[in-house]
């Protein structure tokens, strides 16, 4: 289990991490049981805008980042071959995220789908793989490049208020090549009975990153884009219009992460719905407006005039 310390005590292990940086010692030596972390500040809240954007200064993640993620995940209960698995981005993401968590926190079950292109250009389902924190079987060492591949990693937050039950969970989209994103929509929604815990922000951003294709930690840019669509349900989000998000070459494709706390005060229903829609090429040169509807376990994305070639990936994802 993870637990928030005090102030004191966080400062005198920030103090010791950082002696034994000097002596090159792992992160592991000092923190066996639990990690301290500071909790990150809050990002600027920001007026509704769906097509606001806030670009951030590019950073590349070294070794001890990542090391610090991946033990930090591990001491949740997630096998290290699953967090092998995800791109050194989002195990990063996901640290930065829990490590502010004021909750227990425990890991509770990683899915993914992968999808490709069929002979008309739809993206259609080629691979399914759930596993929670009483499977012993991961089917492959390394991440197949499926051309979109998203998952839902889930971790449980120990908090027995008012009798509802906390699951914090990550949604991702990962393309394994490079692509045209301007205009796309990525939408998730919860299944009945369950409803978003609000974070304290008017929006809950999609950070879309651009990573290096060949899977190294290098992170180009960072975007928080701000929801187009969201409610008690989930949310949805449109990445905006402008050469910020072309095809960037051979060396450069996209992620999204993003992530919600889902509360319940039952235990049924551990369902949530992922959706990507991709606008395709042809069509970037100018805006492409969508609809997005929210309800229980539904998404609908839709163009608002026109009839743009629109290509989705959508499943169930359990948590």
């Amino acid at each position: 289990m993870i637990r928030k310390q005090k102030s004191l005590l966080k400062k005198a292990i920030s103090a010791a991490l950082a002696l034994l940086m000097v002596a090159n010692l792992t992160p592991s030596t000092l923190l066996a049981n639990d990690y301290f972390v500071e909790p990150q500040d809050n990002l600027e809240d920001f007026s509704y805008s769906p097509n606001y954007y806030i670009p951030l200064a590019s950073f590349e993640f070294s070794a001890y980042d990542v090391q610090l993620a991946d033990d930090f995940l591990y001491q949740t209960g997630m096998p290290r071959g699953l967090i092998q698995l995800m791109p050194e981005s989002q195990r990063h993401f996901i640290f930065s995220e829990l490590s502010a968590q004021a909750y227990d926190i425990s890991f509770d079950t990683y899915t993914l789908q992968g999808f490709e292109l069929d002979f008309n250009e739809n993206l259609v389902l080629a691979y399914e793989f759930s596993f929670d924190a009483e499977d012993l079987f991961i089917p492959f060492a390394n991440l197949p490049s499926w051309r979109l591949t998203l998952t839902a990693p889930s971790f449980n937050l120990a908090n027995n208020h008012l009798g509802e039950r906390r699951v914090q969970i990550f949604t991702s989209f990962i393309w394994s090549e490079p692509e045209n994103i301007r205009n796309d929509a990525f939408a998730v929604a919860l299944g009945q009975g369950w409803s978003v815990e609000p974070r304290g922000q008017t929006n809950n951003p999609l950070q879309v990153r651009r990573v290096a294709a060949n899977g190294s930690s290098v992170v180009t840019a960072n975007v928080n884009q701000h929801n187009l669509n969201s409610s008690i349900h989930g949310y949805a989000w449109q990445i905006p219009n402008t050469a910020t998000f072309n095809n960037q070459g051979t060396t450069i494709r996209w992620e999204g992460h993003s992530t919600l706390i889902a509360v319940s005060a039952s235990n049924s229903n551990r369902i949530i719905r992922l959706a990507y829609s991709h606008v395709t090429p042809a069509l970037l040169n100018g805006a492409v407006s969508l609809s997005i509807a929210l309800s229980p376990i539904s998404i609908s994305i839709s163009p608002l005039s026109g009839n743009p070639r629109i290509e989705t990936a959508a499943g169930n994802f359990s948590f």
